[in-house]
């Protein structure tokens, strides 16, 4: 028996779930042992998607079943026990978050991304990657950085690169390990660091997804 502060419900939660609502506190009532995952999301990831309403509805009143939102919440547990840095972390969470808002049958607005990333703000974009690859940077520091929303940034990225921001910054994060691998005598622990990786397990992982190898293997061949 679950309530969430607006009445109370049951039913099944093998590969469900729910949606307790910002500021309520609630309750869940097991009839046996299960595992699961709690996901906290501020209410302002929301708000530019919700348009008249201010929270989702039907999803606070039940338990749903959607692939779609399981396959990304296991994706991000995860990714997160290999490593993930907070712009991954970031752009996994706004897919989820604009699931979410779908399947509430909410108001969905699409934000307004007319006149998005001129040539200008796109390189100041550019320049502050490269600035800040070795930091853990979020989408909040790019809306910063170039005064711009970040589903503005979401967009205007893949529309200008072909690729999401977190994918990007990866091959750029992974182009400066190649670097270092093959003009310096860094420790992989090092480069990791350096390369912005939020663990050498996360940089071998990561590397290797996009490389086809391992650092150490890449590093033989260029020595």
């Amino acid at each position: 028996m679950v309530d969430h502060g607006v009445g109370r419900f049951s039913g099944v939660l093998d590969r469900h779930y729910t949606v307790a609502p910002a500021n309520l506190v609630g309750t869940c009532e097991l009839s046996s042992e299960l595992d699961f995952l709690a996901l906290e999301f501020s209410p302002d990831a929301f708000e530019e998607h919700l348009g008249t309403r201010g929270d989702l509805g039907r999803l606070h009143t039940g338990c749903r079943r959607d692939e779609l939102v399981m396959q990304l919440v296991e994706r991000l547990w995860l990714e997160s026990v290999e490593g993930l840095t907070s712009l991954e972390a970031d752009g996994l969470s706004m897919a989820l978050v604009i699931l979410l808002v779908r399947a509430s049958h909410a108001d969905f607005r699409k934000p307004d991304r007319s006149g998005i990333l001129s040539k200008p703000r796109l390189n100041r974009l550019f320049e502050y990657v490269e600035n800040h690859l070795a930091d853990d940077f979020t989408m909040a520091d790019l809306s910063r950085a170039i005064g711009c929303s970040t589903s503005a940034i979401a967009s205007g990225f893949r529309a200008a690169t072909g690729f999401s921001p977190w994918h990007f910054v990866l091959l750029q994060r992974v182009e400066r390990a190649k670097s270092l691998l093959t003009s310096s005598q860094r420790t992989m622990s090092e480069i990791a660091l350096e390369c912005g990786f939020s663990s050498s397990q996360h940089f071998a992982t990561a590397f290797r997804k996009q490389v086809g190898t391992t650092p150490g293997a890449y590093r033989r061949q260029w020595m």
